[in-house]
């Protein structure tokens, strides 16, 4: 209903305003409306609801001494008061009330003092978004990304971990809350650990990386417990294909590949800092020779012929070789080369070294024991300088050779007796015992062209002169004492002379022939002897006079002393005989 006026007319008793009755209905419909509203009944005023100075005080459903009062702040200026077009509590900033299905535009949460507050914002949203908070069993706390605090018993399901700080001896743990991976803090820090990963065909990796130029990366098991690698082991590697290089002292494997003779330099390691190990390996036609900067000894180069291998360790100031100098061709493995220089030991000395194939040592074998197997099977020839050798040529065969005071070679009985002996520098044979020979057969050399007599080649030998038409002359060595024997035989009878003569003029010859001349068989025979004279040094068969005549005549040289042969010999001659002796060298 809208307010009633009372009509009071334009002026006092007028009589244009309402009666008396009428004035007085439209006050008694104004107050019952006013009751009304105010929560009576039309008649009677309620108690429940109450107007104070700026506040409206009301009782509530019972009457009693608490009320609820709505109080009204002085404005600063005309204030709107909106309640939505909604049914629901009002909600206030005491007590314990919930919301449901709430906007909140940017609340704010006061902080203990209420001079500070929380105030929550959000981004714009393309679609509704759902937070769920977790069935808490105890008082927690919100986590912010930029505020410190101690994560418990959290689960990070793909989360993007720029800059995670980890305490000092912190870690990851298992499933069953156990340490995976503990982090040790080191004070003022520089270097660390990098993880990286890699994409299809590589392979992820482990680095050292910080703040120093050079830095280590130390792996170790705990206590005596070793480092175990499950797998293969693939050394970083460097081809050199060059014939004047350098190799890396970083990089552990330099490979060699060049067609001819290579020339390569090794660095120093970092000094003071042992350990660094360096193979090489030539599978290149050309040899290697190493030069480490810094070796150890005398020693200034490495050769690696092609398939040799090599392998240094720095000591923190020089490069040795761990000895491991090897070749593999196919089932043979070779320990050194005959151009290392490497003084290889196989075995100990309390320990045996059993090789089940074939051994073979391109250099010098030194043997501290005894040598023991079924033969021993010489290749090459012995050298003048040898003091014990065993050795072998085609053309010789069986060399012994040896170096004594008193003998070269020296040949005994398993009672440690002499049996034959070569006197030292000689080429005599000494026979202790008696010598019973079974068939005796010095050898047979003939001679068909002039030649040059040698020890070697014909002492103690047979000696066909088999020439005719032609003179041939045989020049003797030098007479020294050796007591070698050279015994002429004509084979062929030849009228152009033989002639055997004393190296120079320092050498004679000493003795006498026997030359007889009959031409019927079974005559009187004239037997005469042709004695040397005292500057003789030539012997001339012309097959007549001076002998030669048949096959089978000879002549026997020994040599005696120093400077002097001694002669002796059974000739044919014909004719008028005559001396075949001469001076011709004198």
């Amino acid at each position: 209903m809208a307010r009633q006026i009372v009509n009071t007319g334009s002026s006092a008793n007028d009589n244009t305003g309402d009666t008396m009755r009428s004035a007085g209905t439209k006050i008694n419909a104004n107050f019952t409306e006013v009751y009304t509203v105010l929560g009576g009944d039309g008649t009677n005023l309620t108690t429940n609801m109450q107007f104070g100075n700026n506040s409206i005080i009301a009782e509530g459903a019972s009457v009693d001494a608490h009320e609820t009062t709505l109080t009204f702040t002085d404005p600063t200026a005309d204030r709107t008061i909106t309640f939505p077009d909604a049914t629901g509590t009002v909600q206030l900033t005491g007590g314990a009330q919930s919301l449901t299905s709430a906007v909140l535009t940017t609340p704010q949460i006061q902080d203990t003092s209420s001079n500070h507050q929380y105030i929550f914002a959000s981004s714009e949203l393309a679609a509704d978004r759902t937070i769920t908070l977790p069935l808490l069993t105890g008082n927690d706390e919100f986590v912010f990304k930029a505020h410190t605090q101690t994560l418990t018993n959290k689960t990070l399901t793909a989360p993007t971990l720029t800059t995670p700080k980890f305490a000092d001896a912190g870690f990851i743990a298992d499933a069953a809350g156990n340490e995976q991976l503990v982090f040790q803090q080191t004070s003022s820090a520089v270097n660390h650990v990098e993880l990286t990963n890699a994409a299809t065909n590589n392979g992820p990796s482990i680095n050292a990386v910080g703040g120093d130029t050079d830095i280590s990366l130390s792996l170790a098991g705990k206590g005596t417990g070793p480092l175990i690698l499950n797998s293969k082991v693939q050394y970083k590697s460097e081809t050199l294909t060059g014939t004047n290089v350098t190799a890396s002292a970083i990089i552990p494997l330099t490979i060699h590949e060049a067609g001819s003779a290579v020339s390569c330099a090794l660095a120093n390691g970092v000094s003071n800092v042992p350990g660094y190990i360096k193979k090489f390996v030539n599978i290149g036609a050309g040899v290697v020779t190493l030069t480490p900067a810094t070796y150890y000894g005398s020693n200034t180069t490495i050769i690696l012929a092609q398939h040799d291998t090599a392998e240094l360790i720095w000591t923190g100031s020089t490069w040795y070789d761990l000895g491991q100098q090897t070749i593999r061709n196919g089932a043979t493995l070779k320990i050194g080369t005959s151009t290392s220089g490497l003084a290889t030991t196989i075995g100990h000395t309390t320990s045996e070294v059993t090789i089940g194939d074939n051994l073979t040592v391109t250099g010098n074998a030194t043997v501290g024991g005894v040598l023991t197997g079924l033969t021993v099977e010489a290749t090459g020839d012995t050298a003048a300088g040898d003091n014990a050798a065993i050795g072998y040529t085609a053309a010789e065969g069986l060399i012994l050779t040896g170096q004594g005071s008193t003998n070269d070679v020296t040949i005994k009985n398993d009672a440690d007796a002499d049996v034959i002996e070569i006197p030292t520098g000689t080429t005599n044979v000494n026979v202790v015992g008696h010598l019973t020979p079974g068939t005796l057969n010095t050898g047979i050399v003939v001679l068909t062209a002039t030649d040059a007599i040698t020890q070697a080649e014909h002492a103690g030998k047979t000696l066909s002169m088999a020439a005719a038409g032609a003179a041939r002359t045989f020049t003797l060595p030098a007479a020294t004492g050796t007591g070698n024997v050279y015994k002429f035989i004509v084979g062929v009878v030849n009228t152009s002379n033989y002639i055997i003569k004393v190296a120079d003029a320092t050498d004679t010859i000493d003795g006498q022939v026997i030359v007889t001349n009959d031409s019927t068989a079974g005559g009187t025979a004239s037997v005469i002897s042709w004695p040397t004279a005292a500057t003789s040094d030539t012997i001339t068969l012309n097959g007549t006079t001076t002998g030669g005549v048949g096959i089978g005549d000879y002549i026997e040289l020994t040599d005696l002393i120093a400077n002097q042969y001694v002669v002796s010999g059974m000739l044919k001659a014909s004719g008028t005989e005559a001396t075949p002796f001469s001076a011709t060298v004198s």
